[in-house]
């Protein structure tokens, strides 16, 4: 049975710095998860972790600027294929949204990284008969690193 993480973040906005999240969060004695303060002030803004770690094993929450590396794997069906720059790396905010695929997938609610679910894009990198090899890493979110998306 695969448990779904539960962890927020709050970002003040008036100090300009990360707020203790259990002032949100009620636990059980047995580390349950009982009840979520509805904390919708001006002050402050909530994250949630996506239940998805970067390359280096760090959390990634709803707000991070993801850096995508792309490169051409080892099962390329075109050997002689390159990448040009921009197709290399590129920077993109973590957001909940609305996937679909256009085939299995329609309108589905999940975090996401550009038009992709960030869920898939994590699970594509561990297949190992890639034709591209992706990777994914935080460098940053949007309160103390905007100017990374600019």
């Amino acid at each position: 049975m695969n448990n779904r993480v539960f962890k927020f973040r709050l970002w003040n906005i008036e100090d300009k710095s990360w707020d203790n999240p259990a002032l949100l969060e009620v636990w059980d004695s047995s580390g349950v998860l009982k009840h979520l303060y509805d904390h919708n002030d001006e002050k402050s803004v909530v994250q949630q972790f996506t239940d998805v770690l970067d390359k280096n094993g760090k959390e990634i929450y709803e707000g991070d600027i993801i850096k995508r590396t792309m490169e051409v794997g080892p099962h390329c069906s075109y050997p002689d294929f390159k990448l040009s720059d921009p197709q290399k790396v590129s920077l993109g905010e973590v957001k909940w949204g609305s996937y679909s695929d256009g085939e299995y997938a329609n309108a589905i609610e999940c975090y996401m990284l550009d038009n992709d679910s960030l869920s898939e894009l994590i699970y594509r990198t561990k297949r190992d008969y890639q034709q591209y090899i992706h990777t994914y890493e935080v460098v940053g979110n949007i309160f103390e690193n905007a100017d990374l998306l600019n």
